[in-house]
């Protein structure tokens, strides 16, 4: 499962079952249940440690709230957004 995170950043696997790179990944290896709530965690927890890896990665690469608000503002949303999800049934 966390092979489909990063190719797909700021979006989820789950809900693109029809992307190109996901066709790929199941022709070689298989069906991928994205019904699956297991698996959808699994992938929330995979974008999570992504955007957070992202976020605190961002000051050793000189990267600031001044320099690239859009970024900083970008990541607070996806961590929200996958915090979020994590709380879901």
């Amino acid at each position: 499962m966390l092979d489909l995170v990063s190719p797909l950043i700021f979006r989820r696997a789950e809900d693109e079952p029809d992307d190109a790179f996901l066709r790929g990944y199941q022709a070689a290896g298989g069906p991928v249940p994205l019904d699956d709530p297991g698996v959808r965690r699994r992938l929330g927890l995979y974008r999570l440690h992504l955007y957070l890896l992202m976020t605190v990665e961002m000051p050793s690469r000189a990267i600031t709230v001044d320099s690239d608000p859009g970024r900083v503002a970008r990541l607070a949303e996806l961590l929200d957004r996958e915090l979020a999800a994590l709380t879901e049934p």
